[in-house]
């Protein structure tokens, strides 16, 4: 059995082609991760997933599941009419396939249920990414934190099951489930006021000069990985990253040295960092009775080790600190593009476990 599984951000189409051998092994024969601004080019969006079904031979797929977050977007009026748009365009392109979208009940419904029971199939990845990846590994009780470009899930799971005070976004930005912070498309001002250069305090401009992928490149001095366009259109090459968090002390290249650009960098990402942290030491404080199993996931998975090492010699709070179980860190993938579509997995492999015969 082959399962398309789609993942239809507000910012990037991702797509997970997986098949699905006797003994339920799953083979991945192809996925991407595409930038698409559904704010502004949401009417090229039927184009896209056409694109995509051309990409994995549409004929050779049993099926489509899906995953939608881009209601969001601000094109829609709503969110519900996000959902209606989406699942209209995708049933019109895979007319010839049965397509199932995913639902934050943990079921996959067809188009008309996912339309009518619309606030249960918006913003629902995480749910089927928390669900995925402690089922593939056996796990029953822990954390799920998956680091994006834009947002960070961090998910408590019980039995095998998403455990939330509520599925909505909102519901979870209140118990800090969702964090709307990444390692990518984040503005540099959001996280930062202002930073200390030489050792005196200067203020950031509050302008859309810089990214968190800005940041990142230039601290771990490599390109940033051009998934999403930069703050001034140019390359996302190390010198332009240090060009534009220049931008950020209205400085031109020619002002800043080499460490004082370093300061910036190595600021901004102490910041998103002690953001991430702080959210995992609320969400763990407010499940006691959960282990401190943490599995790591999404393009910021690094940045996701480096908050669990914290969580693990940190006391932020007094239930953590009664916490004696020891903390456990789980990678799903090593490496590759995998870790950052496991939505698209997680719903491919969902259809599996409700179809599967063998």
């Amino acid at each position: 059995m082959k399962i398309l599984g789609l993942d239809i951000g507000g910012a990037n189409l991702k797509h997970a082609a997986v098949n699905f051998v006797s003994n339920g092994t799953e083979v991945v024969v192809d996925c991407s991760e595409t930038y698409f601004p559904f704010w502004t080019d949401h009417k090229r969006f039927d184009c896209e997933i056409a694109a995509i079904r051309k990409s994995i031979e549409q004929d050779s797929v049993d099926a489509v599941a899906v995953t939608i977050t881009a209601e969001l977007a601000d094109c829609f009026e709503s969110k519900r009419q996000g959902i209606n748009f989406i699942v209209d365009e995708i049933e019109k392109v895979f007319s010839q396939t049965p397509c199932r979208y995913y639902s934050t009940r943990g079921i996959l419904n067809e188009a008309a249920a996912a339309k009518s029971n619309w606030s249960d199939t918006a913003a629902s990845n995480w749910h089927a990414s928390a669900w995925y990846l402690f089922q593939k590994h056996r796990l029953g009780d822990g954390f799920m934190i998956d680091i994006g470009s834009t947002t960070t899930d961090i998910i408590a799971v019980k039995n095998g099951w998403p455990v939330s005070n509520g599925a909505t976004d909102l519901d979870r930005l209140r118990s800090g489930q969702l964090l709307y912070a990444g390692v990518g498309r984040t503005p540099v001002c959001s996280l930062i006021d202002e930073i200390d250069l030489d050792g005196t305090r200067v203020s950031l401009a509050r302008e859309l000069f810089a990214t968190m992928a800005d940041a990142i490149a230039w601290h771990q001095a490599e390109p940033s990985d051009g998934a999403t366009p930069t703050a001034d259109g140019r390359s996302n090459s190390v010198q332009s990253c240090r060009s534009r968090l220049c931008r950020m002390l209205c400085a031109d290249d020619g002002d800043l040295s080499d460490e004082q650009v370093d300061q910036i960098a190595e600021q901004c990402v102490c910041a998103l960092r002690r953001l991430v942290t702080t959210q995992v030491h609320r969400v763990v404080g407010a499940h006691p009775d959960i282990a401190k199993t943490f599995v790591v996931a999404g393009s910021g998975k690094w940045l996701a080790k480096e908050v669990v090492e914290l969580v693990g010699t940190d006391h932020l709070s007094d239930a953590l600190a009664d916490r004696a179980d020891p903390v456990r860190v789980v990678e799903p993938f090593a490496s590759g593009l995998a870790s950052q579509v496991v939505p698209a997995m997680a719903v491919a492999a969902k259809y599996h476990c409700d179809h599967r015969t063998d």
